[in-house]
């Protein structure tokens, strides 16, 4: 099993509140989508509306956009049973090097 899967199912347990879970489901399409403005929209990164003209294309800050999601993947505070939870970590997951198939 992946690493980042085994993640979201160890995670699973430390679910919120209802509106602590829209929160933080909003909170990680935000990050998702600042993250992917930053690489342009591609085949699995979804158009964002977040624009961010000086960080397009800079990959120090797309660095830290990635990082910004991974610390709320593992934030305690961050729900990972919900769907837009377990569709980012299969985001994450994907691993391949076609650059039709990845945002890496």
């Amino acid at each position: 099993m992946k690493a980042v899967s085994l993640l979201a199912l160890v995670l699973n347990g430390a679910a919120l509140g209802s509106a602590d879970c829209d929160y933080s489901d909003a909170n990680l399409v935000a990050l998702q989508n600042l993250y992917c403005a930053s690489m342009d929209a591609g085949p699995n990164c979804p158009a964002g509306n977040i624009t961010s003209d000086e960080a397009a294309h800079d990959w120090p800050t797309q660095a830290v956009y990635m990082k910004n999601i991974l610390l709320a993947v593992v934030d305690p505070e961050t729900c990972m049973d919900t769907k837009v939870a377990q569709e980012l970590v299969v985001w994450l997951d994907v691993v391949s090097t076609e650059s039709d198939e990845s945002m890496w």
